[in-house]
């Protein structure tokens, strides 16, 4: 069973909406073909979209339209937060909007969401009572009543913000390499040379763009979206552990197993094992 390798990071795993409430982590720099709306709920978080980076606080928030690359950054230890992914075309009376514009104000203030967060307030209540309840409620007419009025939240917010028409102009060569790395780190041939090939740059060049940007290697970068990929992959999927390894860009099941368990501190199986006990 593949994937197929033309979509892009976190490729088409949710069917429905991911809502989540729990701490605030780092992430580095990705994009993929979902929507994300990332609301504080308590301490701070610095998120960049396109290389503008906000510091948020409590009650602040960010939309992410899709193939925008952003990336999150917790410098204190504290941090949650209430996260919405999608793919645009679950909500499809906004999917034009989503495919087209961008908004004139990705990042919210307290003060933008004001009037929102009573409402906001209820859902992070409801998702956290969900925790409690057997998945199969995911399934009920109340959960899709939840996530209907979720997507009105988000396009009243959207009312209050504003949209601009999308701006496809070249980014810089950054912001390109991310995306060459996430458009094409399934393939277990991929590689720098790659890199240094398509953009007619030196590695040493590769090299420190990453150091400077990113915080770490390019190599490093590219294990980190490969190793993630598995993880999603694990927790939605029922593929093997072999398909996830060889969807996630990994030539054998050895390297994937060393890396895998080198990152998280415990084999794929027993992964997918602990992650399933947490959602039953």
């Amino acid at each position: 069973m593949a994937i197929n390798k033309d979509v892009f990071f976190e490729r088409d795993i949710y069917t429905k909406p991911c809502i989540s409430v729990n701490k605030s982590t780092s992430f580095p720099p990705h994009y993929h073909k979902h929507v994300e709306f990332i609301y504080i709920t308590h301490g701070e978080l610095y998120v960049t979209i396109d290389e503008k980076t906000t510091k948020l606080s409590e009650g602040d928030a960010a939309f992410i339209f899709p193939y925008r690359v952003h990336e999150y950054n917790l410098e204190e230890s504290d941090g949650g937060r209430f996260i919405v992914v999608f793919e645009p075309e679950y909500y499809r009376a906004l999917s034009n909007i989503f495919d087209n514009y961008w908004p004139q104000k990705p990042f919210l203030t307290s003060k933008d969401l004001e009037k929102h967060r009573p409402l906001i307030n209820e859902f992070i209540a409801f998702r956290k009572e969900l925790s409690k309840l057997p998945k199969s409620f995911q399934d009920s007419i109340e959960y899709s009543v939840y996530l209907s009025k979720i997507g009105l939240l988000l396009a009243d917010i959207l009312c209050d913000t504003g949209i601009t028409s999308n701006n496809r102009n070249p980014e810089n060569i950054y912001l390109r390499v991310v995306k060459f790395c996430c458009d094409n780190f399934a393939n277990e041939n991929f590689s720098v040379n790659d890199i240094v090939e398509n953009f007619h740059i030196s590695r040493s060049r590769v090299q420190h763009i990453f150091s400077e940007n990113a915080n770490m290697g390019i190599k490093e970068y590219i294990n980190f979206l490969r190793l993630r990929n598995a993880e999603q992959l694990l927790i939605n999927t029922a593929f093997s552990v072999t398909e996830v390894a060889l969807n996630s860009g990994f030539s054998t099941l050895r390297t994937f197993n060393r890396q895998f368990a080198q990152k998280n501190g415990l084999s794929p199986t027993k992964f997918r094992n602990l992650q399933k006990t947490k959602n039953t």
